[in-house]
């Protein structure tokens, strides 16, 4: 065999090697095998011990913003304590999740600070990796649902520090406002309102809507906000998983999906999409309307030809389309309240020597103050209500001069968004506590996913299908 004569080969270079020799290779493998160890420690490391890390996804908005204000932290706290360093990991988020744990269980120094999707918290808390808060922070002004969402067991595990809860964005040039945010709207009617402007266009590839239906964590949210009617959704108003997808109104509410798809009204492609493909197709004017979250809010304002309409603006740059056409796009919030809660909350490691530095960075973070700057510079929602309005500076400081620098306000820039925003975010519905949700979620969105395919071709949603992925979803929550 191949393998084998290569084994001779070897052996007999060996044989011919002097004991010297030998001694020095030796010597020489094991040399190697230290500074490789240790080349491997260094780059796992994240850092001294003389500062604590703060770890973090990708900052979505790109301005910077994360590690200005941790800048700014550092330069108030020089010569006093360690110094926060902050490391930004993918911005997809398995993968951020799948790194902190590989640190955390590594025996090594780890994370201090971790900056959690909020889904996330009761696993790692379960897990004994993050440290229970307690009493130590404050949370005065945190907005209660989302305050609520950093509990596991009646203790606080994390401090809220970026909201987040779907927006449903429209073309505002093609189809009424008024049309959209009827009493009692849910999204059946909201789904053939966007259809009708569709068609009215003339154009047989405009669709009406496009969401985030492909195979991740962005399926899983589009569904339980559809299936979200009336409290009677798969998440019910304590946060806890109703499990029940053949219940008549969860089971409606995915037959709208996969019906819709099959129609064209909902974009087909959107089986494929993430949330940036959602909004490509949007500006590319392939849609009516799309579900996002608040981030991209900027992002559609500052692409070329895409302004947000006038009386949702306060004073908004907007980009200038060469060709001369222009979009012009509304914000509202989910059909029937329906929302999904999302965003980011900070925990301290539970092995961090770091804590007391640790936490009075995350009482920096979630201040008023610094809460307003994440709004009208990033765009991210505020945790709490008092951050939406209010005066902020302009940019973002890097040194430690608290009246340094202009202000404005808030509303000069967000207009009548900001109210839009917090209601929305008001009343987003958790997603369930559990340590299981990422399993949950895997099992959900690799279930339903081939049953929408499906249907988009035209076939039917069976019952017995979706009696199946049920079994599994509780089998999920049972911890198997």
């Amino acid at each position: 065999m191949a393998e084998d004569g290569v084994r001779e080969r070897r052996s007999g270079r060996m044989g011919r090697i002097g004991r010297r020799e030998a001694i020095a290779v030796a010597a020489l493998l094991a040399v190697l095998a230290v500074a490789v160890a240790t080349a491997f420690v260094i780059l796992r490391t994240p850092g001294p011990r003389g500062e604590f890390t703060v770890v973090t996804g990708r900052d979505a908005s790109r301005t910077g913003i994360y590690a200005a204000l941790i800048d700014e932290w550092n330069a108030c706290h020089a010569g006093d304590g360690p110094q926060a360093r902050l490391i930004e990991l993918s911005g997809i988020t398995d993968l951020q999740r799948a790194d902190m744990l590989r640190q955390l269980q590594s025996d090594g120094p780890g994370y201090d600070v971790l900056n959690l999707d909020t889904q996330w918290i009761a696993e790692f808390a379960r897990a004994g990796h993050i440290a229970a808060l307690g009493d130590d922070v404050d949370t005065s002004g945190l907005l209660r649902n989302i305050l609520d969402a950093t509990s596991y067991e009646g203790d606080t595990w994390a401090v809220p520090f970026i909201a987040d809860a779907g927006l449903l964005f429209f073309r505002s040039d093609l189809v009424d406002r008024e049309d959209l945010e009827a009493e009692g709207q849910d999204w059946g009617d909201t789904l053939a309102v966007l259809r009708d402007a569709a068609e009215e266009t003339g154009r047989n590839d405009d669709h009406g809507y496009a969401g985030q239906l492909s195979a991740y964590e962005g399926l899983t949210v589009n569904a339980l906000e559809v299936a979200n009617v009336e409290g009677h959704g798969l998440v019910d108003d304590q946060g806890s998983l109703r499990a029940d997808l053949t219940g008549t109104s969860q089971r409606a509410a995915l037959r709208l999906i996969a019906d819709r798809l099959a129609t064209g009204a909902i974009h087909p492609e959107s089986l494929d999409d993430t949330e940036i493909d959602s909004a490509d197709r949007f500006t590319a004017g392939e849609v009516i309307a799309m579900r996002n979250w608040p981030v991209w809010y900027d992002d559609l304002a500052e692409r070329p030809g895409v302004r947000p309409v006038d009386e949702l603006a306060g004073r908004e740059d907007r980009g200038e389309d060469p060709d001369g056409g222009e979009i012009e796009f509304g914000v509202l919030p989910l059909p029937d309240s329906s929302a999904v809660l999302g965003g980011q909350s900070l925990a301290v490691a539970d092995a961090s020597p770091h804590r007391d530095a640790a936490i009075d960075l995350i009482e920096f973070l979630t201040a008023p103050e610094q809460q307003r700057r994440l709004f009208h510079t990033a765009g991210y929602a505020p945790v709490r209500e008092d951050a939406y309005h209010g005066e902020v500076a302009e940019g973002v400081r890097s040194d430690c001069d608290p009246d340094g620098g202009p202000t404005a306000g808030v509303e000069e820039r967000r207009g009548a968004y900001a109210d839009l925003l917090l209601d929305s975010v008001r009343g987003a519905r958790a997603r369930p506590p559990t340590p299981y949700y990422q399993r949950f979620s895997q099992t959900f969105y690799t279930g339903l996913h081939p049953l929408l395919k499906a249907s988009a071709r035209g076939e039917n949603l069976h019952l017995g299908e979706l009696a199946d992925l049920e079994g599994r979803l509780q089998n999920t929550l049972s911890g198997h």
